[in-house]
């Protein structure tokens, strides 16, 4: 009587030690899941930052060649002078 509850008690004592293995498993490929999402979204914030400041800088450096222009056609047109120095660029 005394061997069956012994073997009794050796499986629950595997059982246990297999859904505590299965347990381990599942949490370590959630964490693994949630750093590898982490890490994509770093990742895809750092580049969309990089191209957002490459089209922001080639604005700005089209847009700064236009307000020259504007400036030298203002030097001969007043009504144009008078439109830009209300917007405060001249």
């Amino acid at each position: 009587m005394n061997r069956r509850f012994e073997e009794r008690f050796d499986e629950m004592d595997k059982r246990i030690t297999d859904l505590v293995h299965t347990a381990n498993t599942i949490v370590m490929v959630f964490g693994g899941l949630v750093v590898a999402m982490m890490g994509l979204v770093f990742w895809d914030r750092r580049t969309l930052i990089e191209k957002a400041k490459d089209v922001t800088v080639k604005h700005i450096e089209s847009d700064s060649r236009l307000i020259k222009v504007l400036r030298e056609l203002s030097k001969t047109d007043k009504r144009l002078a008078e439109v830009m120095k209300t917007f405060g660029l001249l």
